[in-house]
């Protein structure tokens, strides 16, 4: 007597894709806002249950960290190297604004920045996330200060403000940029605007045509 195969019943995978996981997570909150996507609807889009996303990441607060981990290192962190290129602190300062204007955009959405989202949200985060932003910001504003301190000590760097104070004014710029990019507003206005804000820190004016 054989024994007759039984075909497993469908269902969702056991196993989770923890990548693929944190990738749906990541692009939904970015797309959709972090406060208008629910846990369900990413468990949806994801093909996983909510019990084995909790066995997984303990919570959802623990899935929206490993979101924001992943945005920095794809969208942020690339920077970074660009800070500390042999390029001039205005070549550099342009670079970095015509990259947040013009390379947000995907499958012709302008989206802004995660980043930004959550730090505009930062009390309405959960401690976990809260923290993590924290801890990021922190390594952004030091990645500015040292591009300043390196662009002082080749003299290219117009104004003798503290570096830190530089720091800050460039991650308030860097904000409202990506804050219009989120609104949909146009693309040349926020430019434009974005290259006077910044005029006080070059020596040689941007043209603006």
């Amino acid at each position: 007597m054989t024994s007759k195969k039984l075909n497993p019943k469908p269902g969702r995978p056991k196993v989770i894709n923890r990548t693929h996981v944190i990738n749906v997570a990541m692009n939904s909150y970015w797309i959709k806002g972090i406060h208008n996507m629910s846990l369900n609807e990413i468990c949806r889009r994801a093909n996983v249950s909510k019990p084995t996303l909790y066995r997984e990441f303990g919570s959802e607060d623990g899935l929206m960290t490993e979101a924001l981990e992943l945005y920095f290192k794809e969208f942020i962190s690339p920077f970074f190297k660009l800070f500390s290129s042999h390029q001039t602190f205005h070549e550099v300062l342009q670079k970095l604004i015509l990259s947040l204007i013009y390379n947000q955009e995907k499958n012709s959405v302008s989206m802004g920045c995660l980043f930004t989202m959550m730090r505009n949200s930062h009390n309405l985060l959960g401690d976990k996330t809260k923290n993590k932003l924290d801890l990021l910001h922190k390594l952004l504003l030091k990645s500015y200060e040292q591009w300043i301190d390196n662009a002082k000590n080749k003299g290219n760097f117009t104004n003798q403000i503290p570096s830190p104070v530089a720091a800050a004014y460039i991650d308030a710029q860097i904000s409202n940029i990506n804050a219009q990019k989120a609104r949909g507003e146009n693309n040349q206005s926020i430019r434009d605007a974005a290259f006077l804000a910044f005029s006080v820190l070059v020596k040689k004016p941007f043209q603006i045509n």
